[in-house]
């Protein structure tokens, strides 16, 4: 039993290690890039045109996430569409190039 909770209790210390790390970007810019990093490692499914995230999350849920409101996180996602950092697919889910 020990040894099969050990490989969780390990991903998830990883887990908490890499949210830490992410609210130490003083800019939310940068805070919101390693969001979304760690949302691509994390429930990122390959697609043709970049990394799809399985779960539609809302300008509130990444705002929540980053420390900041939602009209700012409109405004960097709008910015991050514009630089071809990300895309949204046919059923709104974000995809991440590169």
């Amino acid at each position: 039993m020990k040894q099969s909770l050990l490989p969780q209790v390990g991903k998830r210390l990883k887990q908490a290690e890499s949210f830490l790390a992410l609210h130490g970007h003083r800019r939310i810019e940068d805070r919101l890039y390693s969001l979304l990093i760690l949302l691509k490692q994390e429930i990122g499914q390959p697609t043709e045109n970049g990394t799809r995230l399985t779960v539609r999350l809302t300008h509130e849920d990444l705002a929540s996430a980053c420390g900041t409101t939602r009209v700012t996180m409109t405004r960097l996602l709008s910015k991050f569409k514009q630089e071809n950092l990300i895309s949204l697919d046919s059923q709104h889910h974000l995809v991440l190039h590169g």
